[in-house]
């Protein structure tokens, strides 16, 4: 079945992209007359949830979509679709840092990437972001939507301003063409520490890369920490390399039935002696099955630690549309492995509860694994 899933997309709710809001089309606009139909057909045979199809008559895309109350179904316009698209395969303009929320609900720098136009303009982990291009913060905005200001064409510049420890900066980076290794790792005595910040295209093939590169591995680290997901077959390829042929890795719960995805035979087998896994509560979507399949499989052996993990169990689609844009809708809830229950918005718990302080430049869970 792996085949028929391969465009699925578990990641997306976290993808810096605006979906449809009702500026930026009007129900006049005659592209929307024309893909209108056309997004209604492809709801109305493969929603997950046929009850909360809207009835009546709809006059535009935007409002359709609203009625759904699902944050996962989008439209993606032609030129939001080429962003999109990019961010699939890992071609990305920005700056190269990782921002989450803070405690206070405020845009922190939490990672840098190395030899990013970010690292080069002085930008530092913990540093608080309070405006893009002039354009300042409320509490009560679309985060993603304001951190979608970052992207841009490469060689464009934006401006920033920094809350750093009270003291106020102003910075102007340089956007560029940002790749972000899917996987990176190291092996410290008989510990063996990968970063594996996403599942995207080539995840799966870099995954098996950095595992053949250590022996005496007595811990496999996993820090999936911040990591928002990706492709399924990148996943499970991932997986098949460490459970047997045949072992159900997911159960997948559509609208009209339920199937189980099987590991399949690997030409590679890596063995796992003692597991652990970083997660917090941005790990999510494929990042937890992965994380959910190891513990499930391997009980004894396997520890999650950190906080619990975000919760997306939904799966959605990526539909082409014949104008250039995409539609992107939920078509399945997803089980770990055989389980009965989906951990759609429960998520993971840890079994080991640490949490990092990302306003410091010092991981204090990887010190605490004497790894850094």
């Amino acid at each position: 079945m792996k085949n028929k899933i391969k465009n699925l997309i578990f990641s997306l709710g976290f993808l810096l992209i605006p979906g449809i809001t009702t500026a930026n089309l009007q129900s006049s606009d005659p592209i929307e007359q024309a893909i209108f139909p056309e997004i209604k057909t492809k709801l109305e045979q493969s929603y997950l949830y046929p009850h909360m199809l809207p009835t009546g008559d709809q006059t535009s895309i935007s409002g359709y979509l609203a009625k759904f109350q699902d944050p996962y179904t989008s439209y993606f316009s032609p030129k939001e679709a080429q962003k999109l698209l990019a961010l699939l395969n890992n071609n990305i303009s920005g700056i190269g840092a990782v921002i989450k929320l803070s405690p206070e609900n405020l845009p922190l720098v939490s990672k840098i990437i190395p030899n990013s136009p970010a690292q080069k303009a002085g930008l530092q982990t913990g540093d608080l972001i309070i405006a893009i291009n002039g354009k300042y913060y409320q509490k009560n905005q679309d985060f993603d939507l304001f951190l979608s200001q970052i992207r841009g064409e490469i060689g464009t510049h934006l401006s920033l301003q920094i809350d750093r420890k009270g003291k106020i900066y102003l910075f102007s980076i340089q956007r560029d063409k940002i790749q972000i290794p899917a996987i990176d790792s190291l092996q410290k005595e008989d510990k063996c520490y990968f970063l594996i910040n996403n599942f995207d295209k080539g995840a799966a093939e870099s995954f098996i890369s950095h595992m053949q590169k250590y022996q005496n591995c007595s811990f496999h680290i996993f820090d999936l920490r911040g990591n928002p997901g990706g492709i399924v077959d990148e996943v499970l390829t991932a997986l098949e390399t460490m459970i047997s042929e045949g072992s159900p890795l997911l159960t997948l719960q559509t609208k009209d039935s339920s199937q189980k995805e099987k590991a399949q035979k690997s030409d590679h087998h890596f063995v796992l002696r003692k597991t652990l896994i970083l997660i917090d509560k941005s790990t999510a979507s494929a990042a937890e099955i992965f994380a959910g399949t190891l513990k499930y499989y391997f009980p004894d052996t396997t520890y999650l630690i950190g906080e619990t993990s975000h919760g997306k169990g939904s799966m959605q689609e990526i539909s082409p549309l014949s104008n250039g844009g995409l539609l992107k809708y939920t078509i399945a809830l997803r089980n770990i492995a055989d389980q009965k229950n989906s951990i759609n918005k429960i998520g993971l718990t840890p079994d080991i509860k640490l949490i990092d302080n990302p306003e410091t430049p010092q991981d204090e869970i990887l010190s605490a694994l004497k790894i850094n």
